[in-house]
C-alpha cells in the first residue's frame, strides 16, 4: 500500500513529524527482531538460508495486519486465531527437525 493510500485510509494526512516517530518505532522493532533472529539463526533454531531483514518486516507486518483488522472488525480474530497466525509464521522459519 503506497503512503499515500495509507494516510487516506487512516483519514488524515500525517503529519512529517508522526510520519518520522513512525519510522523511528519501526526501525527499532526492526533491530529488535533482526538480533533476535540472528541469534536464533546462530543457534541453529530458524533456518541458515532467511534474509533476517525481509523475515523482521514479515513478521512486523503480519502483527500490524492483525492489530489493525482486530481494531476495525474485533471479531474478525479470536485470540487463539492470532496466536495461530503468528505461530504458522514462526514456525515457517524452522530448521527442519
Amino acid at each position: 500500500m503506497s503512503t499515500a493510500v495509507y494516510r487516506g485510509y487512516q483519514g488524515f494526512k500525517a503529519s512529517d513529524r508522526l510520519v518520522q516517530e513512525h519510522r523511528k518505532r519501526y526501525d527499532f522493532l526492526r533491530q529488535i527482531i533482526c538480533q533476535e533472529l540472528a541469534d536464533l539463526q546462530k543457534a541453529k533454531v530458524i533456518r541458515a538460508d532467511l534474509n533476517l531483514t525481509l523475515e523482521a518486516n514479515a513478521l512486523i507486518a503480519l502483527v500490524d495486519g492483525i492489530g489493525t483488522g482486530v481494531v476495525i472488525c474485533p471479531e474478525q480474530f479470536s485470540a487463539d486465531q492470532q496466536q495461530y497466525l503468528v505461530r504458522r509464521h514462526i514456525n515457517a522459519l524452522l530448521t527442519p527437525s
